[in-house]
């Protein structure tokens, strides 16, 4: 799924069509499912709680899913962050007269502490020092709800074993290092342990087969303009060095964000159980230790 990413400046950013946000419901697959999901979850976490819910939704492009969030949990204070200019001021026009709050600046200026986080298809998109200021303004009982699409998982056996011995997760021009000698390695000589080399070919093969079934969906439902984005995202992802698209396995995902910090609480499986090469979007709770 392609829009600009959080730290992107300039011209990128002129090509992001706002309105693909809207048709990408239809015309992608898992979408709709994440977003029953999520909002499932924290209606549950509202329907438990004595007091009235904060729930921040971190860079929320052009408030969709505020939208339905806030239409089906009434009862929560729901902010909605974005700091991409074009998408602004669609947001704020979504949400003139109504009880959301579109926040606009860094989050690094917001100070008051949230319930629940919704990181919501910006993962791979976004810079991840966003989750310093999750760690920073979590209540001790907050919870970050993470949704995103991923590359189907390719890191099994010895790939696995390699991601969860991980002393840290490291990008190397797209590469996954996984300790600080080979980072230095890397940063000295260029040098990129075999094992990352087949990883990434791994990721580029899975990501190769999910997206021929993404553009496939999208024609089907005559969303042409969702499969003309995917096309693109096709060419960036596949691209090892492009940061502008990059889909890493949900294994990746967790060792991630084990060492950033937090306790995995659920995963949830998006797609139908069958193929698993389709296995795209999960939805995650995590919780700070």
């Amino acid at each position: 799924m392609v829009f600009t990413p959080l730290h992107s400046k300039g011209a990128v950013e002129e090509e992001v069509d706002l309105d693909y946000l809207e048709e990408v419901r239809i015309g992608h697959p898992q979408i709709v499912e994440e977003e029953a999901y999520i909002i499932e979850l924290v209606k549950g976490y509202a329907q438990q709680s004595s007091q009235q819910l904060r729930v921040f939704i971190i860079h929320g492009r052009i408030g969709a899913f505020a939208a339905k969030l806030i239409a089906a949990v009434p009862e929560i204070e729901l902010i909605v962050h974005e700091r991409f200019a074009p998408a602004i001021a669609r947001l704020k026009n979504r949400f003139t007269d109504s009880v959301v709050q579109v926040f606009t600046e860094r989050m690094s200026e917001w100070n008051e502490p949230i319930d629940i986080f919704i990181s919501k298809g910006i993962h791979h998109h976004a810079a991840k020092t966003y989750l310093e200021n999750v760690k920073r303004l979590i209540k001790p009982e907050g919870i970050l709800i993470l949704g995103d699409e991923f590359c189907p998982e390719y890191c099994t056996g010895k790939y696995a074993e390699y991601i969860q011995q991980a002393e840290q997760i490291y990008l190397a021009g797209g590469y996954v290092l996984t300790n600080s000698q080979a980072v230095a390695a890397f940063e000295e000589r260029g040098e990129i342990p075999q094992i990352a080399k087949e990883i990434e070919r791994l990721r580029q093969q899975a990501l190769w087969t999910w997206y021929k079934y993404v553009v496939d969906y999208a024609m089907e439902r005559n969303c042409l303009k969702v499969a003309i984005e995917e096309l693109r995202a096709t060419y960036e992802d596949l691209i090892t060095n492009n940061n502008h698209e990059h889909k890493m396995s949900p294994l990746i995902l967790e060792k991630e964000m084990e060492l950033c910090g937090f306790k995995l609480i659920s995963k949830k499986l998006l797609a139908p159980p069958e193929p698993v090469e389709n296995h795209s979007f999960f939805t995650y709770e995590f919780k700070t230790k």
